[in-house]
């Protein structure tokens, strides 16, 4: 998975995630393979759907471009930061439902570990620093519980 910062709502519509596509072609020869960090080694590979709800609680169909290393044969999809990989909801939702009265016996802090092991993010500073601006939105509530429920991987709806 190949994470790129980004500010704007790339996953409003397909129209606007192929223009933040179209911006990381460029950078494509200078981008190392998630795997085997080869750099200059990707290449597009076709897009896969992927369902998002957005910020209205609509649920979004989008095509995500894949890359595939000619080094090491795997394929990634590239993802903004303004999404988290295996959640329907995107980060606005995420930051609201933080923000949220809910409670469940889980921490979303205690969620994250669990759902993503953190030693194999170390290698990915984007994904990294990614993951410190979530922690940072949830500095000051590491107690305040969330409804678990809330996010959904897209795996199981199949």
């Amino acid at each position: 998975m190949l994470y790129f910062y980004t500010t704007d709502n790339v996953t409003q519509n397909q129209e606007a995630y192929n223009t933040f596509i179209e911006s990381f072609i460029p950078l494509l020869a200078s981008v190392p393979c998630p795997k085997c960090g080869m750099i200059g080694l990707l290449i597009l590979y076709g897009t896969h759907p992927r369902v998002f709800i957005n910020e209205d609680m609509v649920r979004i169909e989008l095509l995500i471009q894949r890359v595939h290393c000619k080094g090491c044969g795997s394929t990634h999809i590239v993802l903004p930061t303004t999404v988290l990989p295996y959640f329907l909801h995107i980060i606005l939702n995420i930051q609201n439902a933080l923000n949220s009265n809910t409670e469940m016996n889980i921490t979303y802090k205690d969620y994250l570990k669990r759902r993503f092991k953190f030693s194999s993010l170390e290698p990915f500073p984007v994904f990294t620093r990614f993951f410190s601006t979530i922690h940072s939105i949830i500095k000051n509530r590491i107690k305040k519980t969330i409804y678990f429920g809330f996010f959904i991987s897209p795996t199981h709806l199949r």
